[in-house]
């Protein structure tokens, strides 16, 4: 049996191949079939990539229907969310520039795009990538690897909240006893997040920390920032002998 009959027998309790719309509604009922499906979906998007061929949506994905802004983890998901994250899938794999060897960004703004917090432990390599979460500002993505090649996503590490409006660039240290600890610049606050950049309101820098193996829940300082800035990105401090000194 080859890799594609595979596929087809992964998928059929989908109800046809590849999957439909009206497939994914019907298979939606039971746990089971959601576990078929996702498999299905991941095996059908390495098809796609090697084949060079992405798959097509039908005249009813391509309508423009509302998606939800918010829903529940909890709760079924909603079908206009099926459809556009499909879409969306679809598009990524048709795009002729979009790197297929290197990480990329699975989804959103990578501003400014730098990577942040690499550090190796257990066996696997991480790194955390910073960009703009829509309508909610800047976070730390966490993904890791154990041979650099192949990655897997882990839940955003940090992001805006705990005393902060979000995280710029930084560094990850890990300790003796295996905790990781993210040192990172703390967005101050401002109209819709937006950071004001205002000596009385500047941060500073934030630590959170994390405890293995896996690294999934980070949780920042209270005592943040454990170095207060005095500007925008900048602390000036006083030195023996009455000299005042700059850093940051």
């Amino acid at each position: 049996m080859n890799h594609q009959d595979d596929v087809k027998r992964l998928t059929a309790c989908a109800g046809s191949w590849p999957i439909t719309a009206s497939a994914t509604k019907s298979c939606m009922r039971t746990k089971q079939a959601i576990s078929c499906i996702l498999a299905g979906l991941v095996l059908n998007v390495g098809l796609s990539r090697v084949s060079g061929t992405p798959t097509t949506s039908s005249s009813e994905d391509a309508k423009p229907t509302p998606v939800p802004k918010t829903w529940s983890f909890g709760s079924p998901v909603p079908e206009e969310v099926v459809r556009s994250t499909r879409l969306l899938r679809e598009r990524l794999l048709a795009d002729p520039y979009r790197p297929g060897y290197h990480f990329c960004i699975p989804e959103d703004i990578m501003t400014s795009g730098d990577p942040n917090g690499a550090f190796y432990r257990n066996g696997r390599y991480h790194l955390m990538y910073l960009y703009n979460r829509t309508g909610s500002g800047f976070y730390w993505g966490h993904i890791s690897s154990l041979d650099l090649v192949h990655w897997r996503h882990h839940p955003d590490a940090i992001g805006p909240g705990q005393g902060d409006q979000g995280c710029w660039s930084g560094g990850t240290f890990v300790d003796d006893d295996g905790t990781a600890y993210l040192s990172y610049w703390m967005i101050w606050g401002g109209t819709d997040g937006v950071a004001i950049r205002s000596a009385a309101n500047a941060l500073g820098i934030g630590l959170a920390k994390s405890h293995g193996p896996s690294f999934d829940a980070w949780q920042k300082f209270e005592a943040n920032p454990v170095i207060k800035s005095t500007e925008f990105g900048v602390t000036e401090a006083k030195v023996a002998g009455g000299k005042t000194i700059f850093y940051g």
